[in-house]
């Protein structure tokens, strides 16, 4: 578990005020040699989304695009309710930092590649925190973290879905 020290600037704040959405994914790629079910039997951890190289997609506009490499996927979307983003990494670190030494034997095969991608949409101002702890835990198992954010301008207002930004 994840230390919420007081000398900490910014407390948890599950209705963080400037933002409107935050989840986080862990996303694994590779070519072709393992199947989906390995990472998932390997981490003990089902994911959310997945698909093998060469596979045929079809995208939220209708185009089909082909994998280039195969994928699994889990995210912390529609499971921690909390605008705060390290509700969201607490949630998943927990899940996978006992799985280090799997992580690690996955991280050393070949042309696989893994990371933590944070999204954070802000109402216009603010920013998303993180705890030196957080980082530290991701610094051990080896895991890159991107944060990709979205700022609503103040138009779009009550009229926007939020859905059409970061579709499921």
């Amino acid at each position: 578990m994840i230390s919420k020290s007081s000398s900490r600037m910014t407390p948890y704040n599950i209705g963080y005020p400037s933002c409107v959405l935050t989840f986080v994914r862990f996303d694994i790629y590779w070519g072709d040699t393992m199947s989906p079910q390995q990472i998932t039997s390997a981490l003990e951890l089902a994911a959310q989304y997945e698909a093998r190289k060469d596979e045929a997609v079809q995208m939220s506009r209708g185009r089909v695009r082909i994998n280039k490499r195969s994928y699994w996927g889990f995210s912390t979307r529609r499971k921690v309710e909390s605008l705060d983003l390290r509700s969201h990494l607490d949630y998943l670190l927990n899940l996978i930092s006992p799985k280090e030494k799997e992580l690690r034997e996955l991280q050393a095969l070949p042309g696989l590649t893994m990371r933590v991608q944070c999204f954070w949409c802000s109402r216009g101002s603010g920013a998303p925190v993180l705890w030196p702890e957080q980082m530290e835990i991701l610094a051990k198992l080896n895991l890159e973290l991107g944060i990709e954010v979205d700022i609503l301008n103040e138009d779009e207002g009550e009229d926007y879905d939020i859905e059409d930004l970061w579709p499921d």
